[in-house]
């Protein structure tokens, strides 16, 4: 026997117990080979995984570069990195040249006032990261200030910029712009007027300019508060009626008080615009101090104020006036209504001092609707009002009769859809209404009588809405093909679906189109007689102008785009929708008709005249594509 053999492993053992020891020393190799495996197959999926997420990083920021860059369409990767190299290196130059300009390219001074020694002020006419908005003055004998803003760039920008400088009375005589990855900076320098440019207009101007900057101009909606003073504004026909006060009160009570208060300027005025107000400021100024007395309203009725405010209007000549409403155009026929029934003050007398006695009913609604691409109705709404202006002495009382079968309440489950005529025979239905606080309801639910006495002035008797079902005045039909690469061809149709003894008037459709577009020409059908065509390059929109339709007819319109770069995607996505304007005089949707006007006698020659009239107007009437 070897003296070392059992050091080496060389020990007999028996063969079974070798047998079994060569197994388990097989399955632990296996073992540890798939615990290998394992952790392979995990290595090579995590970092298949993280190679994804870098591709993706590495293909956003490429989007990213591509957004950036001016004029690039779909390039390869190498191409656009040359393309950034090269912008990058112009954009340095640029940034290299305006560093080397002093003020004196737009002007010099100092954020104190300039006086004739400081150094010029440099400037950089490159945004920056934040928004600011900052003035200083220049040098020089005239009044001039130079205005800077940096905010982040949005439609309307230069509009709210110099709406901000005409507040002040500034003019612009030069300006700079740049846009650099959506922020923009704009630098103007500007001239006061005469006797302009004092520390109160700096004021004002700084704090117009913070506005801009903080996006809060167009957005202020009806009221805004402004270091402590709360402000409140309407527009009426073309006028702004503003308020303000620094006592915390309703915004409702406000914008209502100011609606009446131009009720009741136009009822004495008879013309509501900027050249009878002028000539009528100390009437307007009377009323005013009888409406309101040390800040807390008097009374809003012209009826009261008729015993406290005695002078008569000057009269504006209504003949040479452009119409603000479809006023003019009410009636249609051979009985028409005179020229001054809507421009006439319920306080001045008719030549030789006599006044005429007459009342003017008016039933205005508003049409919204929606229809959607295959044309069918989406939304349908009516916003209906019955106006009444009273020309009557003494106040006597009148009945107004509606509908026999007009329902109040949707509950009745029936339709309306079954038109006729405007002055045809089918239930009205009415989602809701409310009344003025003249009207009594005694025998209303009865026979559908309203009776009321009316008060001086133009007021609304009854206002309601409808959302059942209605027939709408236009049917719109909207097609837009694909004629090549950089073309498409756009065909609008209108249908009038009234009868033919209606005119609508004042037709106006709009349609906005993909912002590449750069040319549209249209072709209008043979024998078209007061249309116009237009395209709005700066908003992309193509308008068509119509004078009149004529019930049961039908328009087209053609035009053909052409874009800046090929099409990509769905071009029906980037147009529309389409969108229609119009006034249709003695029609209305809804059916509601005034059956009589009955006006309590004074005595048997007493017989006042009766003017009823219906108008329909386009609220929202919208057409998708």
């Amino acid at each position: 026997m070897l003296p070392f053999q059992g050091c080496y492993g060389f020990v007999h053992r028996d063969p079974s117990v070798v047998n079994a020891m060569d197994f388990k020393v097989g399955a632990s190799i296996l073992r540890s080979s798939s615990r290998l495996g394992k952790r392979s197959t995990n290595a090579f999926k995590s970092h298949k995984e993280a190679e994804r997420r870098r591709r993706q990083r590495i293909n956003a920021h490429l989007s990213t570069l591509r957004s950036l860059l001016p004029s690039v369409t779909k390039t390869d990767k190498a191409s656009l990195l040359a393309k950034v190299v090269h912008h990058v290196k112009e954009l340095i130059s640029q940034a290299a040249q305006v560093a080397r300009q002093d003020g004196d390219g737009f002007c010099s001074g100092s954020s104190g006032g300039g006086g004739g020694g400081s150094e010029p002020e440099k400037y950089c006419a490159f945004p920056g990261e934040s928004d600011e908005a900052t003035l200083s003055y220049c040098d020089g004998e005239a009044k001039t200030m130079r205005v800077s803003v940096c905010c982040e760039n949005r439609p309307g920008l230069n509009w709210e910029l110099s709406q901000a400088i005409r507040l002040v009375r500034g003019r612009a005589v030069r300006a700079e712009m740049m846009t650099v990855g959506g922020l923009t900076k704009c630098v103007v320098v500007l001239q006061w007027a005469s006797g302009g440019g004092g520390d109160e207009e700096a004021r004002i101007l700084r704090r117009a300019l913070k506005a801009v900057v903080e996006n809060r101009v167009s957005g202020c909606g009806l009221g805004q508060n402004v270091d402590g003073v709360n402000y409140f504004h309407v527009k009426v026909v073309g006028l702004l009626f503003v308020a303000t006060t620094r006592v915390n009160v309703s915004p409702s009570l406000v914008l209502e008080l100011l609606q009446r208060i131009a009720r009741v300027i136009k009822d004495y005025l008879g013309i509501l615009n900027e050249d009878s107000l002028r000539k009528n400021f100390v009437l307007v100024y009377e009323l005013l101090d009888e409406v309101i007395d040390f800040g807390y309203v008097q009374t809003t009725s012209t009826e009261l104020l008729k015993s406290y405010v005695f002078n008569e209007p000057i009269v504006v000549d209504a003949g040479r006036l452009q119409p603000l409403n479809p006023a003019a155009i009410f009636m249609q026929g051979t009985k028409r209504m005179p020229g001054t029934a809507v421009t006439k003050s319920v306080v001045a007398n008719e030549p030789g001092g006599r006044k005429r006695e007459e009342i003017f009913v008016d039933i205005i609604e508003k049409i919204s609707v929606t229809f959607s691409s295959s044309g069918y109705i989406l939304t349908s709404e009516i916003d209906g009002t019955i106006q009444m202006k009273s020309y009557l002495t003494g106040n006597p009382e009148i009945r107004l009769a509606l509908n026999e079968d007009l329902s109040i309440g949707r509950g009745s489950g029936r339709s309306v859809y079954d038109y006729r005529s405007s002055y045809g025979s089918g239930a009205v239905i009415l989602d809701d209404c409310n009344f003025h606080e003249s009207v009594r309801l005694d025998s209303f639910d009865l026979d559908r009588t309203l009776t009321l006495v009316p008060p001086d002035g133009e007021f609304p008797v009854m206002n309601y809405r409808l959302t059942q079902e209605f027939k709408p005045p236009f049917r719109i039909n909207t097609l837009i093909e694909e004629a090549g690469a950089v073309k498409a061809e756009v065909i609008l149709k209108i249908s009038a679906e009234f009868p033919s003894s209606i005119t609508a008037n004042t037709i106006a459709v709009q349609m906005p189109l993909p912002k590449y577009t750069t040319r549209a020409t249209f072709e209008l059908e043979p024998g078209a007689i007061g249309q116009t065509t237009d395209f709005k390059e700066a908003n992309k929109r193509l308008e068509w102008g119509l004078k009149k339709i004529v019930g049961g007819s039908e328009h087209t319109l053609r035009a053909k785009l052409t874009f800046s770069q090929e099409l990509h995607g769905n071009i029906t996505k980037e147009a529309g929708p389409v969108s229609m304007t119009f006034t249709i005089p003695m029609y209305n949707a809804s059916r509601l008709q005034v059956k009589y006007l009955q006006i309590a006698k004074k005595s048997n020659t007493y017989n006042p005249y009766r003017w009823v009239r219906y108008v329909t107007q386009a609220n929202s009437y919208v057409a998708r594509i």
